[in-house]
């Protein structure tokens, strides 16, 4: 199937073109062309097109490009309305969130948060009384105790996050953890104390 299109043959900001008819598969830039019909400059907005060629080539089934069909229609070599082009697919405008001010969404969340550490759920004791839930049974962190950063990831990577768990440990336990040595485990021992 022929094709006529626009063929490239300017320079770098100096865009030409030349409106041939070649293969519909044939490249975008240069390539072999049965006819030159026209050029097409848009940088003086200067078009020249051979109506008797064009409307030959038209009669012998070459399908114009949207581009070229739109300067057909704009130069008076065939009749109709111009086709829609865009150079990229429209883009859908995204939603602008309202802007929320950074201090106020801290102080919200250390409000809830407040508010969380206040409120206690209370569960239903077997006789009948009311019993907050979790009391007698606080789990201290690592981060409870005045531990370094290192300590605390070694001891971390071995599964012990709870000073429950490290103090199930004994020393020689604690002499096997990799990253602990000496020092860290009298640190250890003074904390848990």
């Amino acid at each position: 199937m022929l094709r006529i299109r626009l063929s490239r043959v300017g320079r770098k900001n100096q865009t030409f073109f030349k409106i041939v008819v070649m293969p519909k598969s044939g490249p975008p830039k240069g390539g072999d062309f049965r006819d030159e019909i026209g050029t097409h400059d848009p940088v003086n907005k200067e078009t020249v097109i051979d109506s008797e060629k064009a409307r030959g080539w038209l009669a012998k089934g070459a399908q114009p490009s949207d581009t070229v069909y739109n300067l057909f229609v704009k130069h008076g070599v065939i009749a109709g309305r111009k086709r829609e082009v865009h150079d990229k697919d429209p883009v859908e405008p995204k939603e602008e969130k309202p802007k929320k001010d950074k201090k106020e969404d801290t102080e919200k969340v250390k409000e809830e948060e407040k508010k969380e550490d206040t409120e206690e759920v209370k569960e239903e004791d077997p006789e009948g009384e009311q019993a907050p839930v979790g009391a007698g049974e606080e789990k201290k962190g690592l981060e409870d105790l005045d531990l370094t950063t290192r300590i605390i990831n070694a001891l971390e990577d071995e599964g012990i996050d709870t000073v429950e768990k490290l103090k199930s440990k004994s020393e020689k336990d604690l002499s096997e953890i990799k990253g602990l040595g000496k020092k860290s485990i009298e640190k250890i021992q003074k904390e848990i104390k």
